[in-house]
């Protein structure tokens, strides 16, 4: 009796909090997308026309793309390998406690963190740059943005793919190892579904993050 009890009331959550999405989220959209398709005579199609057409839309795309795709490669393979070093690897646990705190803790600062960090460490009048005696690279553009979107979505990267390689039984890579295969092929061969989950994983990561930059208003 309880359970059913339970039961219902984890499905009204649910249907509470799916009517709360719907009203403050997919509603306004749908508002948006109906008036941007309103013109002084009904239907018209000018303002995605007038928009396409504005000098810099291409510029703006292409640097969006780059941006988005080239950090979120970097931000996946970085991510890619702390989680390897906590779950595949003979490191110190007191190392592997100081990567996942680490890896998370951009996750708990406000996002305009990281661009006074990067601008105060790497920026002209920036803290390593006064100790080198010249600037590194130039952050004021490409460079510093990659940088930022890295930081950025590192943690929840690494949270996906740490999520998965914890779910993952290592008894068959000892067992490789063991009958003399080499690190990689224990890893890829020996282990193909662990292989086409951790495949899969950073496909759909790389892709999330890629959709996630290209969504900030910041990388125009």
């Amino acid at each position: 009796m309880r359970k059913k009890i339970k039961e219902k009331e984890i499905k009204g959550i649910y249907g509470i909090a799916i009517l709360l999405f719907l009203a403050f989220l997919f509603v306004p959209v749908v508002v948006l997308f109906q008036q941007s398709l309103e013109g002084k005579t009904g239907f018209s199609l000018a303002h995605y026309g007038a928009m396409l057409t504005q000098k810099g839309f291409g510029l703006a795309v292409r640097h969006s793309l780059e941006v988005s795709i080239v950090s979120a490669i970097l931000a996946t393979l970085l991510a890619f390998l702390l989680a390897y070093t906590v779950h595949y690897t003979n490191a110190p646990g007191g190392y592997k406690k100081f990567i996942r705190l680490a890896a998370q803790l951009p996750m708990l600062l406000p996002t305009i963190t990281y661009g006074f960090a990067i601008i105060y460490s790497f920026g002209k009048q920036g803290l390593l740059t006064r100790l080198f005696g010249r600037q590194l690279f130039d952050i004021y553009g490409f460079k510093g943005l990659v940088i930022g979107y890295v930081i950025y979505t590192l943690p929840v990267s690494f949270m996906l793919l740490s999520n998965t390689m914890g779910y993952i039984d290592k008894k068959f890579m000892v067992v490789s190892r063991i009958m003399g295969d080499t690190p990689l092929k224990s890893f890829f061969a020996d282990n193909y579904p662990a292989a086409a989950r951790h495949f899969c994983h950073l496909v759909c990561t790389v892709l999330f993050f890629s959709a996630l930059r290209i969504t900030e208003f910041r990388n125009r």
